[in-house]
């Protein structure tokens, strides 16, 4: 029987393809980032891809039967498939990184969309990488990207050699941009099985209000850096690990009747932290930490979530 090249297969996971991402993600549960490189269109595409987004009705969503048989129409204000604001500020942040890092080979130009504005899909490797929390909040959030390569599907050699180079750079600067500082510094320690929580103070509560998400772009701009001045210093690694634990014992009380309050002691801990962190860092490190020590000096006597309102 005749197949067409976008055949979607006889049934859910009839494809060895699909089945092998599926069992990726189900046997590697750490897996929290995926690209998936096709070619061809020149673009950097992350989701959704069955619709156009928007990140104000969360009942407007791939799972609500109400929608059924409407999505798919781009450019209309029937559907809109939801997306939380701040996963949808990391994808565009993140995907101009990839994009800035592919121009910067040859000056190739990517353009960085939602998977929609290619065309309509339904079932791709990564809006399902992404999908999968929504449905089963036990499985781990996976922010992913297709990268469209080049302008046809079989180039010449010698032009697949570049895009090799290109794509191979956008790779590693998603790769340092997925770095997180507080998972790689409290890896081994008796922090690593507070993970989950600290993820879930990041993506439930900073992600929504503007302050929290400067310190988030802040945190990513500079993880690298960071991870570096902390593995050339085995007590600054420490003194990171008790600065966390501090920090967590107020964050952890932010939903209390009676949460408490950023005090004197926290401030100039984690001053004091900053101050030996700057002295190895670049200069752009040193005025990130030096905004971070200023707004944290405003914050004295508050909660984390009146802080960070």
């Amino acid at each position: 029987m005749f197949q067409h090249e976008t055949f979607k297969g006889g049934e859910v996971f009839s494809e060895p393809e699909t089945r092998n991402v599926r069992y990726l993600l189900d046997t590697y549960s750490n897996i929290r980032y995926m690209i998936d490189i096709h070619s061809y269109s020149k673009k950097i595409l992350y989701s959704w891809g069955d619709d156009d987004n928007q990140s104000t009705d969360t009942a407007m969503n791939f799972a609500n039967p109400i929608y059924d048989g409407l999505r798919g129409n781009v450019d209309d204000s029937i559907y809109l498939e939801f997306i939380p604001r701040g996963d949808l500020d990391w994808y565009i942040s993140v995907g101009n990184r990839i994009k800035d890092a592919i121009k910067s080979v040859r000056g190739t130009i990517y353009e960085v969309e939602p998977s929609a504005g290619l065309y309509p899909t339904s079932g791709a490797s990564d809006d399902y990488a992404y999908c999968r929390h929504f449905v089963d909040r036990s499985k781990r959030k996976v922010l992913a990207y297709t990268i469209e390569t080049g302008k046809e599907f079989q180039p010449p050699f010698t032009e697949a050699d570049n895009f090799i180079a290109e794509i191979s750079a956008g790779l590693i600067e998603f790769c340092m941009s997925c770095l997180c500082v507080v998972e790689e510094t409290t890896r081994g320690t008796t922090l690593s099985d507070r993970n989950v929580e600290i993820r879930r103070f990041r993506d439930d509560d900073m992600t929504f209000i503007e302050k929290g998400k400067k310190y988030i772009r802040m945190m990513e701009d500079n993880s690298a850096e960071i991870l570096t001045v902390l593995e050339e210093n085995e007590q600054l690694q420490k003194e990171a690990v008790d600065v966390l634990e501090q920090v967590l014992k107020i964050v952890d009380t932010r939903y209390q009747k009676n949460p408490r309050v950023i005090d004197d002691l926290t401030i100039k801990t984690v001053e004091t932290f900053f101050e030996k962190i700057s002295v190895k860092g670049s200069e752009k490190l040193k005025d990130a930490l030096n905004t971070l020590k200023s707004d944290l000096r405003q914050m004295h006597n508050k909660t984390v979530l009146e802080a960070i309102s």
